[in-house]
């Protein structure tokens, strides 16, 4: 039962006498659990979706079980699942969708480059994109090849999956709460993610180009949630641009612990390859060695007027190189304890620490 409200506006008068009440929609959904099969040995036509008569395609599988239940899995046997039917999967129904690939590594969905629309209309195809009414959940996928979108959603699991040669992963809000564990993200095209309420663990960045988009990672948060990053390895990567942040750009709160950040550049007015700023800020044990930049290898900063506590714990920078100013940690005011600082240059001022302005709720920084 959902009871739907509403509510009534106008200036002085209620011309038409309307009033405004309370109604309830009963909902029938079937909440049993369906799992659905998929191989590229199956059939679409013939095939009933079970393991030993599987679906040809994602597309008829999705179908098939967004129809019959709020609680479907997808198992994808291993192979290449290429053409228009395993891309541009758009799902905007209520309940959870879970999709399984049988191993890790062989279950590779190719978006091919293609585009969806002709002409005026034509736009980069995504893979997967699902509506803010459902939970999704995928497991040990290998996304390559995608233009647009390889995952566009609000509730977002994704356990042990490659992303290769492909756009950004979208986790849109409201959400309560995006979960990424050990993904692979490989030569990216694009911004590699773009998510509120991120929870980011043991995964690889590697030579990926977020061109000039604000952070390969813009990461954000709302309704009391905290970004927390950990055991992740950036390699490589590049961002162009006014904004940089060729690791991540976050604009919140933030807990950050034993991230390496490791030959990463960031080329025109473009400054950081790590930014944050928020009210209460955490690093420990992170790690910053060849990196290349404008101006500010790691900018951690308060937010607004409210007070702020940065603590920066264990954090390494070893040959980090800026054409300006920040080789190093650059800041509004931190706790500092532990740092090591190795060889790092600064053609401006800060080679190891650069002290930003600050007002009176930023703390004083202290060593």
């Amino acid at each position: 039962r959902y009871t739907i409200s509403g509510t009534q506006s106008y200036s002085d008068e209620n011309p038409f006498d309307v009033t405004v009440i309370n109604g309830t929609a009963v909902v029938d959904f079937d909440h049993t659990p369906l799992e659905v099969w998929v191989s590229t040995e199956g059939n679409d036509t013939s095939g009933d979706g079970s393991e030993a008569n599987p679906f040809l395609t994602l597309k008829k599988a999705l179908d098939y079980g967004t129809s019959a239940t709020v609680d479907l899995t997808v198992h994808i046997k291993e192979g290449l699942y290429n053409g228009s039917e395993n891309r541009d999967l758009s799902y905007s129904n209520v309940g959870k969708i879970t999709i399984v690939g049988e191993s890790y590594g062989n279950v590779v969905i190719d978006a091919e480059h293609a585009t969806s629309g002709t002409g005026f209309w034509a736009s980069a195809s995504d893979i997967f994109t699902f509506g803010q009414n459902l939970e999704i959940k995928l497991v040990n996928l290998t996304l390559i090849n995608c233009d647009g979108n390889p995952v566009d959603a609000y509730s977002l699991t994704m356990n042990d999956n490659v992303v290769i040669n492909s756009g950004t992963i979208r986790a849109q809000s409201p959400n309560d709460g995006v979960l990424i564990d050990n993904i692979k993200i490989i030569n990216g095209t694009n911004q590699a993610i773009n998510a509120y309420n991120l929870v980011l663990t043991n995964s690889l960045f590697e030579n990926c180009n977020g061109k000039t988009s604000t952070g390969l990672l813009w990461l954000s948060t709302n309704n009391g949630h905290v970004l927390h990053l950990e055991n992740n390895t950036f390699k490589g990567n590049m961002i162009e641009g006014y904004s940089g942040g060729s690791a991540y750009y976050a604009q919140c709160d933030m807990v950050s612990i034993n991230n390496t950040f490791d030959s990463n550049t960031v080329t025109g007015s473009a400054s950081n390859i790590a930014y944050a700023s928020g009210n209460n800020i955490t690093s420990i044990n992170d790690k910053f060695i060849n990196n290349n930049v404008t101006s500010y290898v790691a900018q951690y900063r308060s937010s607004g007027n409210y007070l702020t506590e940065i603590i920066v714990e264990n954090i390494t920078f070893i040959n980090n190189r800026a054409s300006a100013n920040g080789a190093g940690l650059v800041t509004t005011g931190a706790k500092i304890k532990g740092g090591k600082f190795i060889n790092n240059t600064a053609a401006g001022n800060g080679s190891a620490i650069y002290l930003l302005n600050h007002g009176k709720t930023s703390q004083v920084c202290e060593m």
